[in-house]
């Protein structure tokens, strides 16, 4: 299960929609659910031969996103599974008492598709964290828990970049990318 966090306009939803285009355009079948908002409909429309083995859904509710993980975790059949923002519903819930409960079975339900061939690709929005400049995705720790890969997305004087977080692999390493009208663009071999 791999995680991509960032602040609003980083990427994500871009960089999940290059993968399954890629998934895609190689055969793989892939299930894309939507959790938060239209924009990628818009990009698919610019291309939609690029994404015919791409299922699409969208759920507002951490209850519907749960059920439909659960449907993906118990039939199978995708090679691919990517939320984007897997944590938005929880964000959108977190006053209730069960909402952290229902996203760590969201997650344990992502888990269970995964154990297979299937890989979960996901993107998650954060919050500001008191001291400074550090993002952190919300529900982080229940986060950190079940994703195996983490990747966090950012953007500076030099552009966007994305650079592990977990596995924790020592210096900071920054893969930069740029996002042109048809996809994500590595630069310097990356990608």
């Amino acid at each position: 299960m791999i995680l991509f966090y960032g602040p609003a306009g980083s990427g994500k939803t871009r960089i999940l929609l290059s993968i399954a285009k890629r998934l895609s355009l190689n055969g793989k079948k892939v299930l894309f659910i939507g959790t938060e908002n239209m924009l990628h409909y818009a990009i698919v429309a610019n291309n939609p031969s690029a994404y015919t083995n791409t299922v699409f859904t969208d759920t507002r509710s951490l209850e519907e996103l749960s059920y439909i993980a659960g449907i993906a975790a118990h039939t199978g059949g995708f090679d691919a599974i990517i939320v984007d923002s897997v944590n938005a519903p929880y964000r959108a819930a977190a006053y209730m008492e069960e909402s952290l409960i229902l996203l760590g079975l969201t997650l344990a339900l992502l888990r269970k598709a995964a154990e297979g061939e299937t890989i979960v690709y996901s993107s998650a929005q954060v919050r500001a964290v008191e001291d400074g400049d550090e993002i952190r995705a919300s529900g982080m720790s229940i986060l950190e828990f079940w994703y195996d890969v983490i990747l966090r997305l950012g953007r500076d004087e030099k552009g966007r970049y994305v650079e592990p977080v977990k596995p924790f692999i020592g210096e900071k390493h920054k893969a930069w990318f740029i996002i042109d009208s048809d996809d994500v663009v590595w630069l310097d071999g990356c990608g």
